[in-house]
């Protein structure tokens, strides 16, 4: 991780809170922009409703920008608005569209009276918006990075240069902007490939886990099993490659609230394992090693050592979801 970067830092504490905090700390630049570097400011504006409107200097200084707009419909990500100007923003991580979320939102729009419109999706993966794809503007995050990127190498107050940098930081490091791609893509794979095969001895060696078969896709690369019959994933999520990721899904968090499973998850790390509500099932339980963190120095250590310290890990966890799952 960037040294000292604020962003990077609070966003492990607000891991379930993704979306939210990547709009806030996205929208905390534009406004700082507006004021400081309209220009760059009205840049953004032509980028986010994809050139389908146009921004001068007098119009960035009147427009406001809102998050988390409540209205009937639903509660859009951003809202620009201004004397003739309406636009709704939904941003996108991981997180797919809710049902009709979109719809409803064009139905808003549709009902305003300002001149210049627009709904925009602003995602991380392409959006298949079929029938709507005519009435929606879709833009990337890396487009955005790309933009930020350009802007930096402007001329600008050191405050804005700062706070650009920062969040190119934040987008690059989750792999939501795109770099050039160097000499460094063959030693990657081929350390990926390595970790993979201590994460696979290190399964075999643990006896609580059953029907291990590798899992893999365009956003991660690990291995699927059973541990009493649940669904469990344990792996690399491609955006953040620092952390080894275990996962048990549909778990039961009254049952995790056990006397017997609450000493396994206090351990000596207050940090171990903690739960997520899944959208349509109950509950997962995570848990998760940082490869980079001073604690752990696992890149510094030997491959007998990195192989004990990876079968500790992928032994504690399958032991707490052995409790959780009785």
């Amino acid at each position: 991780m960037p040294d000292n970067n604020l962003l990077l830092a609070l966003h492990t504490y607000a891991a379930q809170q993704d979306e939210n905090f990547t709009t806030e700390a996205f929208v905390h630049l534009v406004r700082h922009l507006q004021i400081h570097e309209p220009k760059a400011a009205c840049a953004l504006f032509d980028f986010l409703t994809g050139g389908k409107l146009r921004f001068d200097l007098c119009d960035c200084s009147k427009l406001q920008i809102k998050t988390q707009w409540v209205y009937s419909g639903g509660i859009p990500d951003i809202l620009i608005t201004g004397p003739n100007h309406f636009v709704i923003i939904e941003v996108k991580v991981e997180a797919e569209l809710g049902d009709m979320q979109l719809e409803k939102y064009k139905e808003r729009l549709n009902s305003q009276n300002e001149t210049y419109k627009c709904l925009t999706l602003l995602s991380r993966y392409p959006v298949d918006l079929g029938e709507n794809e005519n009435n929606i503007v879709r833009v990337r995050w890396h487009g955005v990075g790309r933009l930020l990127e350009q802007n930096l190498s402007k001329e600008t107050e050191p405050i804005s240069a700062m706070l650009i940098r920062q969040f190119l930081e934040f987008l690059k490091e989750r792999g939501m902007a795109m770099e050039k791609v160097s000499w460094e893509l063959v030693r990657g794979v081929q350390a990926l490939m390595n970790l993979m095969g201590l994460v696979e001895d290190a399964m075999v060696s643990c006896s609580d886990i059953a029907k291990r078969q590798k899992l893999s896709g365009t956003t991660h690369n690990g291995f699927s099993f059973l541990i009493n019959g649940t669904a469990c994933w344990s792996g690399v999520y491609l955006s953040k490659p620092q952390f080894l990721v275990f996962e048990a899904y549909n778990v039961s968090k009254a049952a995790a609230k056990s006397a017997s499973v609450g000493r396994i998850l206090s351990k000596a790390d207050p940090d171990f394992g903690h739960f997520e509500k899944q959208s349509k099932d109950p509950f997962k339980w995570v848990n998760r090693i940082d490869l980079e963190s001073e604690e752990v120095h696992f890149f510094a250590l030997s491959i007998e050592n990195q192989q004990k310290r990876l079968e500790e890990f992928v032994e504690t966890s399958a032991s707490a979801v052995k409790k959780m799952t009785p």
